[in-house]
């Protein structure tokens, strides 16, 4: 405690003294400090409980903003730094405080707070839109070469009158509102859309990824190693107009891209933005979410089915899988002249106005020798929807969209990258040699493709050469191994797919083992005998671009080494 005197006293004082004579006095100044005792500590804790009270310390205050910049959100991840911390730099060489000791080891509450402190203070603006703005012209000055598109929303706007030469970013500024959309895509995006989205391109929208109740799709395509999201956007409203919008400007940004089928779910607004957008691109409905549709429907009591689910869905799963024409007709009359059909309205209904008028968005005869891709459901963009939410969003505290989009660019999508160049530098004969029992023309091809043909080239000697008979030059019927059936084999050509009837290459669009039988009994006949444009496939070669850039990415030791611990090495 300091002793201090009034200033009033000291003016009472002055004047005594000037009263008397004394015109100056010698003075020293005195520090008078005093402790108190314990027993004047009463209502308050002491000793390691007097911790429990104590603020965090500055330094560790540092520390949370130092680990909000590199992306830390996770306030359980936040608290096992801060340990670290505490532990080895602060005390690398004497002994911690107590863990109750707030000071050093604070609490989820006290770290929490912090972290929001040492993010507002680095947030962008109060206002998200603002922030997204911001976040999107830095993005466009560090990465030119990406196409990024922001608009916010407005409330009320000057009508424009419409035109032909109308922007397309004014698609949705026409009604007195200006609706919010985001699209981005970037260069690798852009290059694999083209590489791999010619054939077929799944869309498919999520919510719950931010705060607010904003639709999150993915553009995504099948490549020759796995799934890849070619490009998303974030739309104000999940209807046509939005939708159409995004996917123009996404097919001005890929200059050639021309997909010949989409896969969507039953939704009328993604169907009819697609084929709006894309003339001659025919919208196929997704065979999960067609099933699950057609089990709800059936669940319901007041659609009367009852006890007959089984049958109903019997009789609608017959018609989807129908391959040709006759299969067709057969599946339909059994359904339609089935007792549960016929005796019930809602059924029949529901049936002719919901399916049956899309037919060819959903029955295999439609699908059969037109795709290229083995491709029925949506499940490679619901796992990608799945793995943002459950590997990059679950732990993260900013909810808002511009900590969305912060997530997608700096983690979830050169992440994707990263694995897609992992998977074809590891296949290359250039990382690995091959063993010598897999040919030279299973060489440079993704993982799965030669497992699939090393597997069924050993089974073909199941099949005896007397089961084989050649039709013509490139067609062929073989006897199954159980000597049951016979399957039709043909070899295809420069604008034919190659095909067998088993349902092996029906689902995999891969040689089957009747086809490896085939190339063991004739001589001139051979993997060569397959049409070029096949066996040189995107999706059954290797990706040689990203298998030159990627080579740096096994100096890290440590992911090269995970990764082939859990690959199969059978045939390197």
């Amino acid at each position: 405690m300091l002793s201090t005197v009034k200033t009033s006293e000291k003016k009472k004082i002055s004047k005594h003294l000037r009263s008397a004579g004394v015109t100056s006095i010698p003075s020293e100044p005195v520090v008078t400090v005093q402790f108190p005792a314990a027993n004047d500590h009463s209502g308050h804790p002491v000793g390691e409980a007097a911790g429990l009270l104590q603020r965090v310390d500055s330094r560790l205050i540092g520390k949370i903003g130092q680990l909000v910049d590199e992306g830390v959100r996770s306030i359980m991840e936040l608290k096992r730094h801060l340990q670290i911390f505490v532990v080895h730099e602060l005390f690398k060489n004497a002994t911690p405080p107590q863990p109750t000791n707030r000071r050093f080891f604070p609490t989820k509450n006290d770290i929490s707070n912090h972290y929001h402190i040492a993010y507002t203070k680095r947030k962008l603006s109060k206002i998200d839109q603002a922030n997204v703005q911001l976040l999107v012209d830095q993005w466009c000055r560090e990465t030119p070469e990406d196409s990024i598109f922001f608009r916010p929303y407005i409330a009320s706007v000057h009508p424009k009158q419409p035109d032909s030469d109308m922007d397309i970013a004014d698609f949705n500024t026409i009604d007195g509102k200006q609706t919010m959309l985001f699209v981005y895509q970037t260069a690798w995006q852009r290059r694999l859309l083209l590489r791999y989205g010619q054939d077929i391109c799944l869309l498919d929208a999520t919510y719950k990824t931010s705060k607010y109740a904003l639709p999150l799709f993915f553009l995504c395509v099948k490549t020759n190693v796995n799934y890849q999201v070619v490009a998303c956007f974030v739309l104000q409203n999940e209807c046509q107009a939005d939708i159409q919008e995004a996917l123009k400007m996404l097919k001005t940004w890929t200059s050639g891209w021309t997909p010949a089928f989409f896969m969507t779910d039953k939704c009328e607004a993604e169907i009819n933005a697609v084929e709006a957008t894309f003339q001659g691109c025919k919208v196929l409905l997704c065979d999960f979410h067609r099933e699950q549709a057609w089990e709800r429907w059936v669940k319901k009591s007041d659609n009367g089915v009852g006890d007959r689910k089984k049958a109903v869905l019997s009789g609608l799963r017959a018609v989807a899988k129908a391959e040709n024409h006759a299969e067709l007709e057969s599946a339909l009359d059994s359904l339609m002249n089935s007792e549960v059909y016929t005796e019930n309205p809602k059924l029949q209904k529901y049936f002719q106005n919901s399916w049956w008028l899309q037919k060819e968005r959903w029955v295999s005869l439609y699908r059969i020798e037109k795709m290229r891709v083995p491709i029925g459901t949506n499940n490679g963009v619901e796992r990608q929807n799945k793995m943002l939410k459950e590997c990059h969003l679950k732990f993260q505290v900013d909810k808002s969209l511009s900590g969305l989009l912060k997530v997608l660019h700096h983690d979830f999508l050169p992440q994707a990258l990263n694995k897609y160049t992992i998977d074809n530098t590891y296949a290359s004969d250039t990382y690995r040699t091959y063993k010598t029992e897999v040919p030279s023309y299973l060489h440079n091809r993704p993982q799965y493709v030669i497992h699939h043909c090393m597997k069924r080239l050993y089974n073909a000697s199941e099949i005896s050469s007397n089961d084989i008979v050649r039709v013509d030059t490139s067609s062929f019927t073989v006897r199954s191994s159980c000597g049951k059936l016979m399957y039709d084999v043909y070899l295809g050509n420069e604008s034919d797919f190659p095909k067998c009837t088993c349902p092996d290459f029906k689902y995999y669009f891969l040689p089957c083992k009747h086809m490896f039988a085939i190339f063991s009994k004739y001589n001139d006949v051979s993997w060569a005998s397959l049409p070029k444009w096949y066996t040189e496939s995107v999706y059954i070669t290797l990706d040689r671009e990203v298998i030159t850039r990627g080579r740096p990415i096994y100096r890290f030791t440590d992911i090269i080494g995970r990764y082939l611990r859990s690959t199969d090495n059978r045939y390197r």
